[in-house]
């Protein structure tokens, strides 16, 4: 933000200016003249007396502009034009808030006759006024544009602790997910070589007696053979049944 822009009017881009106040209007920071300022916040002041109200006036005391939210107070207004009132800004086209006058300060020239200063410009009475309540409407905006952004921080630095917190509780779950995988995965393994333990004893207990009956069944199979077997030729035949 360049030196030209902090002495330029946001509004209407005057910078014949004096005075420019921080506002914050419709969600942005601006920088605005006191017309500009009770421009854009017409509902904020009365516009006869340029009072800043604290809360709008009781129906009973006010009086509304027919075409603008300008509000004024009906002391102010009169009874006389109170149903078909309009605000100066609305009655008036070429109406503008904070006209400053010629100045009254006069200085003497080379031939001794008093003149008033080329450009010099006064702060009349209404002027001030407006000037008062340009600057107490921008402090309020400011205010508020204050407790907005502390409300709002507030709300991210709650947020971001709730985040923090479920970030903390997802780590740990993956943390204890993770340990419960190692542990299933070794509970897996170790019961693994168990059933292969288990299973390698019942293959040898089954095969133990396979070989028992095998081991039977062939030495029943030799006895079976000598005893099939005829006598040799020549042979005693009581010798071989044992006479």
């Amino acid at each position: 933000m360049n030196r030209d822009h902090l002495s330029q009017c946001g509004g209407c881009g005057s910078v014949e200016r004096v005075f420019l106040y921080n506002v914050r209007h419709r969600g942005t920071h601006r920088r605005l003249c006191p017309a500009c300022v009770l421009q854009n916040h017409s509902g904020m002041f009365c516009p006869i007396c340029f009072e800043v109200y604290d809360e709008i006036p009781p129906p009973r005391d006010r009086v509304m502009c027919l075409n603008c939210p300008a509000i004024s107070h009906l002391s102010c207004v009169g009874f006389d034009v109170a149903r078909r009132y309009q605000c100066p800004s609305c009655s008036n086209p070429n109406f503008s808030f904070f006209q400053m006058g010629p100045s009254s300060k006069t200085t003497k020239g080379n031939d001794g006759e008093s003149a008033t200063a080329e450009g010099s410009r006064a702060i009349n009475k209404d002027s001030a006024k407006q000037m008062m309540a340009a600057a107490q409407i921008a402090l309020a905006s400011m205010n508020k544009a204050s407790a907005v952004a502390r409300t709002e921080a507030e709300k991210r630095v709650k947020e971001a602790a709730v985040a923090r917190k479920r970030a903390r509780e997802a780590l740990e779950q993956v943390a204890y997910l993770a340990l419960k995988e190692k542990d299933r995965k070794k509970m897996d393994s170790k019961s693994t070589a168990e059933q292969q333990k288990i299973k390698s004893e019942v293959d040898h207990s089954v095969s133990v007696p396979k070989r028992i009956q095998n081991q039977i069944r062939a030495d029943g199979h030799r006895a079976k053979d000598v005893v099939s077997e005829p006598p040799k030729h020549g042979a005693s035949v009581g010798k071989f049944v044992g006479v």
